[in-house]
């Protein structure tokens, strides 16, 4: 296990899932816990930029966390920020905040999409990489330090 995967798998470790709302509204939300090292809030702000706290990021950051603590070349964590392949989750994540337009413009024009779908699908995959490499980032700076 390399010192990157240890790392990552050390944050990790601080992170946990609590259910918010009763009944039919029960929803899980990643959270930090509780008297954790606070660089893992430091990481946690920086893969948002200058996004407010949002719950998808934190969803992503975890996803960052798993796919850096399983491969041991950091490049193939990439392959595991795979979009969500329903409709629905696809359109609750982009209609969550105004500014993933930026991430569904991008994809637009990067790949020249003219299937809704796919622009969307691959405007989430570009969020996700973004936020990869934040926290891949990240952990290879405090690794140096």
């Amino acid at each position: 296990m390399t010192e990157l995967q240890e790392k990552a798998q050390q944050y990790l470790n601080c992170f946990e899932q609590e259910e918010f709302g009763e009944g039919d509204t029960k929803i899980k939300k990643w959270i930090v816990k509780d008297n954790s090292d606070p660089q893992v809030t430091e990481m946690v702000y920086s893969a948002h930029e200058d996004m407010m706290p949002d719950d998808w990021k934190y969803s992503f950051v975890v996803e960052s966390l798993q796919a850096l603590a399983e491969h041991e070349n950091p490049e193939d964590a990439e392959a595991d920020m795979e979009p969500d392949i329903y409709t629905y989750g696809l359109l609750a994540w982009l209609s969550s905040n105004i500014t993933r337009l930026e991430y569904l413009t991008q994809a637009l024009n990067e790949f020249d999409l003219k299937d809704g779908f796919a622009a969307i699908s691959q405007a989430q995959e570009i969020e996700k990489c973004d936020v990869l490499y934040s926290v891949r980032n990240f952990l290879e700076e405090f690794l140096v330090d």
